[in-house]
């Protein structure tokens, strides 16, 4: 099922690639690309995984938590220091889940 889902995300990408004025990868930037897709077709088919196994809501709210997750990273691996007001709204999200957590 993750091929499936890397492979079709792939062939849309390159379907579209021809009415865009992006040029195609190098490369070295490749490896990149296709660790992001992986990555991706990964997360999806634990949501979907979860959804099955659990709760449906405590699967979506973990699968929103993606802009947190972003936001985190970068700030660890590229120094880009989020501003105050998103500090205060990671906060919350995580309080959030984990009350939804704890009355599910």
């Amino acid at each position: 099922m993750l091929v499936a889902l890397v492979i079709m995300r792939t062939t849309a990408a390159l379907c579209c690639l021809p009415f865009t004025r992006m040029r195609l990868p190098t490369r070295r930037t490749l490896p990149a690309i296709l660790a992001a897709g992986v990555f991706d077709a990964t997360g999806w088919l634990l949501f979907i995984l979860a959804e099955r196994a659990g709760s449906l809501l405590l699967a979506a709210l973990c699968i929103a938590q993606a802009p947190v997750v972003a936001t985190l990273a970068a700030w660890l691996w590229l120094s880009e220091r989020p501003p105050r007001l998103a500090l205060f709204g990671i906060a919350g999200i995580v309080a959030g889940i984990s009350a939804a957590a704890v009355i599910s």
